[in-house]
């Protein structure tokens, strides 16, 4: 699909969406949560040493241990990631 094509599916998607009466899913920023931890959260997320395992695609087993390490560092670093509804979750 050229970009041209995923830009006109993501824009279909929200008209779809919004004429049924529903809301996109937020987006995935990293980023953005990420700017808004303290030097403290950064510093205890970094004491985690969490890593991809692979360069590759992730099976499920690997991809569930590896969400299960991200959630365990999150909360044991107090940092309220949004949910899809924007809440802290």
């Amino acid at each position: 699909m050229t970009p041209q094509q995923r830009r006109q599916l993501r824009h279909d998607m929200r008209e779809a969406m919004s004429a049924c009466g529903a809301e996109p899913p937020a987006p995935r920023r990293v980023g953005k949560l990420w700017r808004g931890l303290t030097d403290e959260q950064r510093a205890c997320l970094s004491e985690h040493d969490i890593t991809r395992p692979a360069l590759r695609r992730l099976t499920p087993d690997e991809r569930r241990e590896l969400l299960g390490e991200i959630r365990e560092a999150v909360s044991s670093c107090g940092i309220d990631v949004p949910t899809a509804a924007g809440k802290p979750g």
